[in-house]
C-alpha cells in the first residue's frame, strides 16, 4: 500500500513528465513540408542587419515587402530613425530616414504613409491626410494599394491608397489590423467583437474577410472565423495562405498556417516577436536569415 508521501511524489513526477512531453511537443516542427516563413525576435533582426555592416541600436518595427523577398526594418542607426530595406535572397541593403516612428510599407526610398508625432494623423506622400479617431487602428497593405482603418466597437473601414479621403464601412463589428491584396481580392484581417446579451460579457475571435471591387463600392465574398487565432499577422503573397498566431497560454504562442481553401490549420511552432510568409526555396532547418532558428 502506497504511503500519502509517495502517492504525492508519483503525482509530482507524472506531471513534471506530462510538462516536459508538452514542451517538447512545442519545440518540434510538425513536419517538412511547410510553406516558407520568417520568425525573428528583436536582437535577430539586429543580428541580420550587423550581418550586411549596418548597426541599428534598437528595432521598433518589421514587415516584409510585397513580394516577401526582403524585410523593411524601423529602428535607430547612428542615433536617428532609419528605414533599411533588407533583401532576403541577397547581401543588399539600402538604407534612408524616416519621417516618423510609425511609417507603412514602401520601397526604393519611399513610405506608403506615415503617421505625425501625434499618432493622431496619418499622412500619405501626396500631402493628403486622414485624421484617426480615438484608439483607431490603420495599416497598408505590403503592396501599398489599399488601406483599412479598425475603430474600437463601431467597424472597419476600407479605402485605396491612391484616394485616402474615399473609404467604405466593410464591417460593423471587425476591428481590423492588417490587409493583404492579391490580384482582385482583398484581404482585411483583425479581431471580432461579441456582446453576450445575457451576461453582457464581451469576447473577441480573430477574423479575416475576403472583400472584392465591385463597381464604385466594395463587397465581402468570403468570411473565416478563427475563434482558436489571436491574430493573423500575414497572408501568403502567392498563395491562399494565412500566417496566424495562436492565442497561448503559458508555454507561450504558436505559429499556424491557416489554407483558407480547405479551412484547416498547421503547426509551424513557437511564435516569436516578428513573423512572415518568406521567399520561396529555403531550407526550413533555419528561419532563411542565416540565424539559427529556435526550434
Amino acid at each position: 500500500m502506497l504511503r500519502p508521501n509517495h502517492i504525492v511524489a508519483a503525482a509530482l513526477i507524472a506531471s513534471a513528465v506530462a510538462v516536459g512531453a508538452l514542451m517538447l511537443w512545442r519545440s518540434t516542427r510538425v513536419n517538412t513540408e511547410l510553406p516558407d516563413f520568417v520568425r525573428l525576435e528583436r536582437d535577430d533582426v539586429v543580428a541580420l542587419l550587423r550581418k550586411r555592416q549596418v548597426l541599428f541600436s534598437s528595432v521598433q518595427q518589421v514587415e516584409r515587402t510585397r513580394d516577401a523577398a526582403g524585410l523593411l526594418i524601423l529602428g535607430r542607426h547612428d542615433g536617428t530613425l532609419t528605414c533599411a530595406e533588407v533583401s532576403l535572397l541577397t547581401e543588399s541593403v539600402r538604407l534612408w530616414p524616416a519621417p516618423s516612428r510609425r511609417v507603412y510599407g514602401g520601397e526604393g526610398g519611399r513610405f506608403y504613409a506615415w503617421l505625425d508625432p501625434t499618432g493622431d494623423t496619418v499622412i500619405f506622400p501626396s500631402g493628403e491626410t486622414i485624421a484617426l479617431p480615438r484608439f483607431a487602428k490603420f495599416n497598408i497593405d505590403p503592396g501599398g494599394t489599399y488601406f483599412v482603418i479598425g475603430e474600437k466597437r463601431t467597424g472597419t473601414w476600407l479605402g485605396e491608397h491612391g484616394s485616402p479621403g474615399r473609404r467604405q464601412l466593410l464591417s460593423g463589428d471587425l476591428l481590423a489590423t492588417e490587409v493583404f491584396a492579391d490580384g482582385q481580392r482583398i484581404f482585411v484581417c483583425g479581431n471580432a467583437y461579441r456582446t453576450n446579451g445575457v451576461t453582457g460579457e464581451i469576447t473577441s475571435a480573430a477574423r479575416c474577410l475576403v472583400a472584392q471591387r465591385s463597381g464604385a463600392s466594395f463587397r465581402v465574398v468570403e468570411k473565416h472565423d478563427l475563434p482558436w487565432a489571436a491574430g493573423v499577422v500575414d497572408k501568403h503573397p502567392r498563395e491562399d495562405l494565412l500566417l496566424v498566431q495562436g492565442r497561448g497560454d503559458y508555454f507561450g504562442r504558436d505559429l499556424f498556417s491557416y489554407d483558407m481553401k480547405t479551412r484547416r490549420r498547421t503547426r509551424l511552432g513557437p511564435s516569436e516577436a516578428f513573423c512572415f510568409f518568406g521567399p520561396p526555396s529555403h531550407p526550413l532547418s533555419t528561419n532563411r536569415l542565416g540565424v539559427p532558428s529556435r526550434d
